[in-house]
């Protein structure tokens, strides 16, 4: 294979309004993640998390692999610490804060960290040729960076422990069964299916889609009471604001709605 090396392992682009795409492009590594790879993560990152045009974002692979997880052949040389930021954990990206809306595109395999990147986006929309796993446990590892967390609140438990301590992978329709992804496409169009969903998104509130998905997350965390307690809270700071104006104002005048953000 020949590799372009004047292309960063990851890229940013803007192909639509309000829609960033993020692509992993390391594929003669299968998209392991490396220090560099960490690096501009983070930093893509941070840059669209403050960036108030972008309302959605997909992440997915220029190759047939989506991620490997994590570069072995760094951390066997003493590169652990590389792939990994105090704000962003694993890849710079598992831990770090995401307000708006992130849509894995997997067409391909996504095993071990590349699951857990996955697990820390929002939604995931698979290619029929996909696969997730988390074989840590083969080489000694845990699934530190999301998989032991987040699988456990996203699929049936006894089925994420089974993951877990064994190892082995499930192929997409299985993955769709049991939540882990939202949709199963033809491989080759999962980036299609995610600006799909973006598209979608955009067409509402960005105020009103963030504090949804805000909310949501919450769901995990806080008892019945107090989850009503924020949803009120932020339904009335939503009465508070522009958006709101302007979206009753376009239903009434039977009119797409023209969105500010504030």
């Amino acid at each position: 294979m020949n590799v372009d090396t004047s292309i960063d392992p990851v890229t940013l682009g803007f192909p639509e309004q309000h829609i960033a795409v993020v692509t992993l492009r390391r594929a003669e590594k299968r998209n392991a993640i490396n220090g560099h790879m960490t690096r501009l993560l983070a930093e893509i990152g941070a840059e669209l998390e403050s960036n108030d045009d972008v309302r959605v974002v997909i992440l997915t692979s220029s190759s047939d692999t989506f991620c490997a997880g994590a570069d072995l052949g760094e951390v066997a040389a003493g590169g652990k610490d590389n792939l990994s930021t105090p704000l962003g954990g694993f890849a710079g990206f598992v831990r770090a804060p995401k307000s708006k809306p992130w849509i894995a595109a997997m067409d391909g395999h996504a095993l071990a960290g590349g699951l857990e990147i996955a697990l820390a986006c929002h939604m995931r929309v698979a290619g029929r040729n996909a696969c997730f796993g988390l074989p840590e446990p083969r080489y000694g590892m845990l699934a530190a960076a999301g998989g032991l967390d987040r699988l456990p609140r996203l699929i049936p438990r006894a089925i994420a422990i089974e993951m877990l301590c064994t190892g082995e992978a499930v192929d997409a329709r299985r993955a769709y069964e049991l939540g882990l992804v939202n949709h199963v496409v033809e491989s080759g169009l999962a980036t299609d299916k995610a600006m799909e969903i973006a598209r979608s998104i955009c067409r509402n509130a960005p105020l009103a889609v963030r504090a949804s998905l805000a909310l949501a997350q919450l769901a995990d965390e806080l008892g019945a009471s107090a989850l009503v307690d924020q949803v009120k809270v932020k339904q009335s700071e939503l009465y508070g604001s522009v958006d709101f104006t302007e979206g009753t104002r376009a239903f009434v005048e039977k009119r797409q709605p023209r969105w500010e953000g504030r």
